[in-house]
C-alpha cells in the first residue's frame, strides 16, 4: 500500500539478528528518495537513489513484498556513518 508522499523503496537497516526473527513484526529501513535531497545525511545508493539517515522509521515486514537487490559495502559503510551520527552513537 503506498502513501501518498513516501517513496515505496526501503533500505532495511536493523541488526541481522532482527531480520532473522521472523516473529518480529518490524524490521528498521530507510527512506529510498528518487533525487538527491541534499543532506549531509543522505547516501547514494544505486542504482535506486540516496538513503537518508533522517528517515529512520520501523516498517512492518508484512509491507516488504519485493528484494530489489543489496547496497554496495561502501555504500552502507557511509549509511552506517550516517545512522551513528544521526543517533550519536
Amino acid at each position: 500500500m503506498q502513501r501518498p508522499g513516501q517513496p515505496t523503496l526501503r533500505l532495511v537497516v536493523s541488526a541481522d539478528g532482527i531480520n532473522a526473527a521472523v516473529s518480529l513484526p518490524v524490521v528498521f529501513g530507510l527512506h529510498i528518495l528518487q533525487d538527491d535531497p541534499g543532506e549531509l545525511l543522505a547516501v547514494a545508493v544505486q542504482p535506486w537513489g540516496w538513503a537518508s539517515a533522517v528517515t529512520l522509521e520501523r516498517v512492518l515486514r508484512r509491507r516488504l513484498v519485493e528484494h530489489v537487490g543489496q547496497v554496495a559495502g561502501e555504500a552502507m559503510e557511509q549509511v552506517d556513518a550516517s545512522l551513528r551520527a544521526v543517533l550519536e552513537l
